[in-house]
């Protein structure tokens, strides 16, 4: 790899941490670990609640390389799509489709 190629990967590498990154990851974990049983997705599902406010409720928005809340984000709430979504999803069978199984929980 040049230099040049380097310092291209570098200016890219993004080091901070938003809250959606931490949902789909929970998610990813909790279907991980529903189809294989495997202990170490279990590990990382119940890690990624670590980065939740428990005095404010909901993800730390935007946290920078030290996961200390970046000020240049600010100190916002996030969505309520994701929380949703990391909250339902594990709870619900890997298949049917997602809008079929959320039916079926209402029968």
């Amino acid at each position: 790899m040049t230099e040049n190629n380097r310092s291209l990967s570098r200016r890219w590498l993004d080091t901070d941490t938003r809250h959606w990154t931490h949902a789909e990851a929970l998610v990813a974990a909790g279907a991980l670990l529903q189809r294989t049983g495997e202990a170490h997705y279990e590990h990382w599902y119940r890690h990624m609640w670590d980065f939740i406010d428990r005095a404010r409720g909901g993800w730390y928005q935007e946290l920078d390389h030290r996961l200390v809340i970046d000020p240049a984000q600010g100190d916002v709430k996030p969505d309520l799509y994701h929380a949703y979504q990391a909250t339902l999803l594990p709870r619900l069978p890997l298949a049917p489709a997602l809008a079929v199984a959320v039916a079926m929980q209402d029968s």
